[in-house]
């Protein structure tokens, strides 16, 4: 007995192959734009990030160093302060031997009135007063006790100005046989009280030197 063979055609399974291959084909037409849009997609984040990147500020240049001055120039500037001081000293030298006008000297003139504004700052030497100072409290050194027992004597120079009231001011030793004496004499000195100096009928300041002794009777 022979076999019938019945193909796919008689079957009908032909016709339903080709709605399927159909759709394959309609899929891969739409995956070739769908890739190409994802594509771009990428490169266009690709791009962002690179903006984003270049956008950032560049670091800020350093500052300028100022070149430093020539040493000509401030060698200059101190000669020239040096000038201008050793001109005022002059120029008040020359005040105080003007007498009762003024003199010049070098193109400058200086005239008394500006010797009489600064009058009251000014310091005068004895010998420059029409009135020296006149003690009129004196208060007498204490003798360092060890000293005075060793019967060690000496003298101690004192420096200071007699002000307009007649005040002891910036009491100092300008000289001293023995330093242990010092500041027993100073402390004398800082409580004494004087009638003050006069210059043309005005109180005056006024340096003085006189030698405090510290001697023993025998």
């Amino acid at each position: 007995m022979k076999k019938i063979f019945s193909s796919d055609y008689q079957n009908g399974s032909l016709p339903m192959s080709l709605p399927a291959g159909a759709v394959i084909t309609a899929l891969l037409f739409l995956a070739l734009p769908l890739t190409q849009i994802l594509s771009e997609i990428a490169s266009q984040d690709d791009d962002n990030k690179n903006k984003r990147i270049q956008v950032q500020p560049p670091p800020p240049p350093p500052p300028d160093i100022p070149e430093p001055p020539e040493e000509e120039d401030q060698e200059e500037e101190i000669e020239m302060e040096k000038e201008q001081q050793q001109l005022t000293l002059d120029q008040i030298n020359m005040a105080l031997n003007a007498g009762d006008g003024g003199m010049s000297a070098g193109g400058i003139s200086v005239q008394i009135f500006d010797i009489a504004d600064n009058f009251e700052d000014m310091i005068f030497e004895i010998a420059d007063l029409d009135q020296p100072p006149v003690p009129i409290v004196q208060i007498a050194p204490v003798y360092p006790p060890e000293l005075k027992r060793n019967r060690v004597q000496g003298t101690v120079n004192v420096v200071f100005i007699v002000d307009e009231n007649g005040s002891v001011k910036r009491p100092s030793i300008e000289k001293s046989t023995n330093r242990e004496f010092n500041e027993n004499a100073l402390k004398a000195v800082r409580q004494w009280k004087f009638e003050a100096g006069e210059k043309d009928g005005k109180k005056v300041k006024t340096r003085v030197r006189l030698p405090l002794a510290f001697t023993l009777r025998r």
